[in-house]
Parts: structure tokens; C-alpha cells; sequence
């Protein structure tokens, strides 16, 4: 049986130069940016309840708005429905 909701969801897409909006959004101590070796940073690892996201940039942070739980895609379709 497959149930279809509809949920209220904010998004940020991280472009690599926004990461502190992300820091203030999702709680700086919940998320950690990785560098690499010459010192860019290339991902953004969130600690959930669920275990540890990884974000790329490019890659939208989602946020479902009730339970305050929190995803990480690649692309996001617009529209209702």
C-alpha cells in the first residue's frame, strides 16, 4: 500500500559560500565542514538522530518543518502536487 502526504518543507542548496546561513539554520554544532588538502572545503557533514549526512555542493539541504528531521538531495522538483 503506498500513502501519499503532503508535507511542508524548507530547502537550501549549498553553493559553498553560504555556509554560514547553513550554520545559522540547521545549529552550528550539527554540522562540520570538510576540507580538503588544499584547504577548500568540498562537503558539509550534518549529524542527525539518524546518523551523519553528507552534503556536496550544489546538493539542497532539506528540512521537514514538523518534525524538524533533515535530508540531503541532489535536485529539488517546484510545484504542488
Amino acid at each position: 500500500m503506498i500513502k501519499k502526504y503532503k508535507v511542508e518543507v524548507e530547502a537550501i542548496k549549498w553553493t559553498g559560500h553560504n555556509t554560514q546561513e547553513i550554520f545559522e539554520w540547521i545549529g552550528r554544532d550539527k554540522v562540520e565542514v570538510m576540507i580538503d588538502f588544499f584547504g577548500y572545503s568540498y562537503a558539509l557533514k550534518i549529524s542527525t538522530l539518524r546518523g551523519n549526512l553528507i552534503a556536496k555542493k550544489g546538493d539542497y539541504i532539506v528540512k521537514i518543518k514538523e518534525s524538524n528531521c533533515f535530508m540531503v538531495v541532489g535536485f529539488l522538483k517546484g510545484g504542488e502536487g
